[in-house]
């Protein structure tokens, strides 16, 4: 599904347009959102509460985003 026609919209679109292997996009994105994670997490002292504020997001999906990213947060 693509919001101007023409235009790859998901990762595998994107990365079949631009001779990447599908899963390369998906890794970068994820790479860029666990870091954005971890610097909010040091910044509030691992208070997951105040860092799910700052990210705008609710306190459910940012543990879930940590799960499935393999952030130790305990050694933040």
């Amino acid at each position: 599904m693509s919001c101007i026609p023409g235009l790859p919209w998901n990762t595998a679109e994107v990365s079949q347009a631009f001779g990447r292997s599908e899963g390369y996009y998906q890794s970068v994105i994820e790479e860029q959102e666990r870091s954005i994670i971890v610097k909010a997490l040091i910044k509030n002292r691992g208070n997951k509460a105040k860092t799910a504020r700052m990210l705008n997001m609710q306190r459910s999906v940012l543990y879930k985003k940590i799960k499935r990213l393999k952030i130790d947060a305990e050694l933040l």
